[in-house]
């Protein structure tokens, strides 16, 4: 039997998505799933809760692989373990996941046209050529494949990124944009714009205007590189967007002058960099930054429009965060009388519905500037 902790309903309605739950199995073997037919990305997830009578797994579904005809129905999820049935479970869909999945493929096709005319080597600086399903850059020596679905892969081995989901620690990078950029991009019209999503994680929808550059292999990554060396001429995108991401990269300077040589002069960056917040994420955490360390990244070309402190961005949300930390960190027999502490209803609040209380939406903006969980620093590039 087939259980989707993630999907209670078992219904989908994005083009990309992911599967988290468990196959009730004695077995340890290898795990397959199949929606459709189609294999699925697959990973193990420890879940002592279930002991020896289950198999957690995390399962990664990019729907713009199935043919279209499948999408007019329920679609079976087959499990097997040691090539043995062990489960299956029928998913339902959205009624126009149809043609959002259309829509997605369509942009994808684009996107992926678009990176093999715009893509140049990180060393050479050469434009890629196509020959036999591949893009190959004749004076770095250095050629990569055209797979008809799949990101295309340009890591440089030296920085030790294989791109497969299989070697992520920490189970799924999935956030979905905030209001102000959503805002941003939705006033960009022109049909020739291209932003650079710089660390994109998983996402759940398509956007046709908007490359998902990442280290892993998500289904719905277009390009798989490293912030370092980003394998693009100068002035090549009208906006780079980085959201949560500089922290976890070892040298944020070097990152940061990539980015900034791939924008257009003219061009948008929008930047949110944690400062109050715990150490988290993969690969590792590097530096969170003050309001003044984030302009210093960026350095003289970029001219700030506006530094806030975002809505998601709040302090009320980093004291729940290091609270709850703080309190999960302590033996149990230890929590309750934390628990009751006065920081009680903090820790209990929930911030889309404090925000709108005195301690929360009353904060001054010394304070807010302070203690932020984040700042978004928007600028354009001087030209």
């Amino acid at each position: 039997m087939i259980h989707l902790d993630s999907h209670p309903t078992a219904e989908l309605s994005t083009p990309y998505d992911v599967f988290e739950g468990w196959v009730a199995h004695a077995s340890e073997g290898p795990l397959d799933l199949r929606l459709a037919g189609v294999p699925l990305g697959v990973s193990k997830v420890a879940r002592p809760d279930l002991g020896q009578g289950g198999i957690g797994f995390r399962a990664y579904v990019d729907l713009t692989r199935l043919d279209a005809k499948a999408l007019n129905a329920p679609l079976p999820l087959i499990a097997e373990v040691d090539g043995n049935p062990a489960g299956a479970l029928e998913v339902t869909i959205a009624p126009d996941l149809a043609d959002t999945v259309a829509a997605a493929r369509s942009a994808k096709l684009r996107k992926r046209d678009w990176l093999v005319h715009h893509l140049r080597h990180w060393q050479s600086r050469e434009a890629g050529v196509e020959k036999d399903e591949a893009l190959v850059f004749p004076q770095a020596g250095f050629s990569t494949p055209l797979p008809p679905f799949g990101a295309v892969n340009m890591l440089d081995p030296a920085y030790g990124f294989s791109g497969k989901l299989a070697d992520k620690a920490d189970g799924v990078s999935d956030h979905p944009y905030p209001s102000l950029l959503e805002t941003q991009l939705a006033a960009a019209r022109d049909e020739d714009f291209m932003a650079l999503d710089f660390g994109a994680g998983f996402k759940r929808i398509e956007r046709p205007g908007v490359i998902y550059m990442e280290i892993f292999d998500y289904p719905s990554t277009d390009l798989l590189t490293v912030g370092q060396a980003l394998p693009f001429a100068d002035n090549t995108f009208d906006m780079v967007l980085t959201l949560a991401v500089l922290e976890h990269v070892d040298d944020p300077f070097t990152c940061a002058k990539e980015i900034v040589r791939v924008l257009k002069p003219g061009g948008l960056l929008f930047s949110g960099i944690p400062f109050m917040q715990p150490e988290h994420g993969y690969p590792d955490h590097y530096f969170n930054m003050t309001r003044s360390g984030h302009r210093r990244l960026y350095g003289a070309e970029i001219e700030v429009i506006e530094h806030i402190v975002d809505d998601h961005q709040h302090p009320f949300r980093s004291l729940q965060w290091i609270l709850r930390s703080y309190m999960q960190g302590l033996p149990e027999d230890a929590r309750p009388e934390f628990a009751e502490m006065s920081v009680r209803d903090i820790l209990t609040s929930r911030y889309w519905k404090a925000r709108q209380q005195p301690f929360v939406k009353d904060l001054s903006e010394t304070a807010q500037f302070e203690l932020a969980s984040a700042t978004t620093l928007i600028g354009r590039k001087r030209g």
